[in-house]
């Protein structure tokens, strides 16, 4: 019974990060220009919103500025389809109303000095599913799923540009980032010899950081701008805890315990007798960096036609995750490869055009990728290594020896490249300006949420809703 609570145990814990979007590197847009052609803001960033895109074009702002940019509406799906049968999908659904961008800008001679608060992630999964005899999990006749998740980002700090020549800036915003996650989750199992198995876990991390860009932009001539800028994440400080009690019960047997807790120290778990301990737990997130280049041009006064590229490099983690079982002295070696943290790099592009119809009034149209940062892995290597978790039994472990064990690696949960579209309709005077924007971007590929179950289709959906404001003076 003990083996069985520790395999329990050792499975939740394995699929509670699958409904963050790590697995794409634009998570969010900002200010109204920006946001309504696409994000290709990096060859003009002459509003507040250029802080996060280039912060070099601030030196082009002409007055004394602020801006806020309001995301009203966000909605997040992610669909697992027929992942405990035919017809019986898993689904997550985050719906939010929140500010995503506040900025002050101040012009000093040929000085330009910001200050911006961005909230790039701030997601909320609160949902119960309840599954009916799952054709895939034979032995159950119900399972109940509660499933809660907060996720919060937040970027705030200076940035400081300086014009050379009226053709020609440079610029630098220093961001202080913290990044939250918070997971509560409960599975109960009702077997059908009326054994139940109860999962109940909590798990919290918070991180703290800075985030550096450095931007550059020229115009070599009246109608074209070229822009470019480079930032890197840098991880000082964090913590993370993690509480797990799985419980079994019913006519075989029990009722019997285990108990898990971790920090970023040390995991331990056990269920009577000594612990079976491990290396501690990550309490950083990967620390990529990104760039970004682009060309702006004006073929007239009421248009302006833009395009950016961005890479986003890769990131590997390495870390002791082995085991010891004080108890038997078992020793279990895991891969110290944390497939949780790779990144792979990618990269996207964005375009957008901008049409002035009267002196008032404009239409922003926009195209982006967003492309997978998960390491691509075919439908046939998932189910290869499906097969083998299921002829290891569930604690996936081979034996080396009869003390020693390996653990068999397991995969990020989502491969699916998403595509997107934004559309933006904006009043503007020269004191003030307001807009609303759509964007909605989808995809599809690939997921690998039960290691013991073959790959499932990933249907993915995000769809914002921005009102903008600004004022200059």
């Amino acid at each position: 019974m003990r083996l069985f609570l520790i395999i329990f145990t050792i499975y939740f814990l394995s699929i509670l990060k699958i409904f963050a979007d790590d697995y794409h590197n634009i998570q969010n847009f900002y200010g109204a220009r920006a946001t309504g052609m696409g994000g290709a803001y990096s060859a003009i960033s002459d509003d507040t919103s250029g802080a996060f895109y280039n912060p070099a074009g601030l030196s082009f702002i002409s007055e004394n500025h602020y801006s806020i940019n309001v995301s009203s509406y966000r909605t997040n799906e992610q669909e697992f389809r027929d992942l405990f049968g035919p017809g019986q999908n898993y689904n997550r659904i985050s719906r939010n109303y929140l500010p995503n961008f506040v900025g002050f800008s101040r012009k000093l001679g040929k000085w330009n000095l910001t200050v911006t608060m961005l909230n790039p992630v701030n997601e909320s999964f609160d949902q119960t599913n309840r599954i009916t005899n799952p054709i895939y999990r034979r032995n159950l006749s119900q399972l109940d799923i509660n499933y809660n998740r907060e996720s919060f980002q937040l970027l705030v700090g200076p940035s400081l540009a300086y014009q050379f020549t009226d053709r020609f800036s440079i610029g630098l915003t220093s961001y202080y980032l913290y990044d939250s996650n918070k997971v509560t989750y409960s599975q109960k199992e009702n077997q059908y010899n009326n054994n139940v198995t109860v999962v109940q876990d909590l798990e919290r991390r918070r991180t703290s950081g800075v985030l550096p860009i450095l931007g550059i932009q020229i115009m070599p001539f009246d109608i074209i701008s070229i822009g470019a800028s480079i930032k890197q994440t840098y991880v000082t400080g964090g913590s993370i805890s993690s509480t797990t009690n799985v419980t079994s019960a019913g006519r075989t047997g029990g009722p019997s315990s285990l108990i898990s807790q971790g920090s970023e120290n040390l995991v331990a778990f056990g269920a009577d007798g000594l612990p079976s301990i491990q290396g501690g737990m990550v309490k950083g997130i990967p620390q990529t960096y990104e760039a970004r280049g682009g060309i702006a041009l004006f073929p007239t006064r009421r248009i302006t036609i833009t395009g950016d590229m961005i890479y986003t490099s890769g990131y590997k983690l390495f870390y002791n995750r082995n085991s010891l079982d004080l108890q038997s002295m078992n020793y279990t070696y895991r891969d110290p490869y944390m497939n949780q943290y790779e990144r792979n790099h990618t990269l996207n592009f964005a375009g957008g055009i901008e049409f002035y119809i009267t002196d008032y009034i404009v239409i922003r149209l926009g195209g982006y990728s967003n492309k997978s940062n998960n390491r691509r892995v075919s439908w046939w290597q998932g189910a290869l290594l499906s097969q083998l978790n299921n002829n290891q039994g569930p604690n996936s472990n081979l034996n080396i020896t009869q003390n020693i064990q390996y653990e068999l690696p397991s995969y990020r949960e989502i491969h699916a490249n998403m595509k997107g579209y934004t559309f933006g309709l904006g009043f503007e005077t020269s004191s003030a300006t307001f807009s609303i924007s759509i964007a909605h971007q989808a995809g599809n590929g690939i997921g690998f949420v039960d290691k013991y179950q073959l790959p499932t289709q990933a249907v993915l959906k995000d769809t914002m809703i921005f009102l903008s404001g600004g004022s200059k003076y």
